[in-house]
């Protein structure tokens, strides 16, 4: 029984370690312009999706990245505006993961 238990403990240790350095260490600055923006409900939840010129983004709130604003950066973002956005994680389209938007800066042009 005590085996079993380290083994939940050691997996959920790895499992927290690598989600922060997969979050963390993805981290990419781009420059890129808003094509379409939606928000996605699916039962309890919600969240932003942001099509650009380059790839879909999601935009949604994140511990990791101390990131609790995901609103306000949503309603800042207008469509043919060009950003230059953080975006940390990866884009894996048979899970349906997106890159998720963690700043937003307007390209004055």
């Amino acid at each position: 029984m005590k085996i079993i238990v380290i083994a939940i403990i050691v997996l959920i240790v790895i499992a927290i370690a690598g989600s922060m350095i997969l979050q963390l260490g993805m981290k990419q600055t781009l420059t890129t312009t808003i094509t379409n923006k939606e928000r996605v409900v699916k039962d309890k939840d919600s969240y932003y999706l942001v099509w650009t010129d380059k790839e879909v983004f999601s935009l949604k709130d994140s511990f990791w990245n101390f990131q609790f604003r995901s609103s306000d950066l949503y309603g800042k973002l207008q469509p043919g505006k060009t950003y230059e956005v953080v975006v940390y994680g990866l884009r894996i389209p048979f899970f349906s993961w997106y890159r998720n938007i963690i700043s937003v800066k307007e390209v004055l042009e």
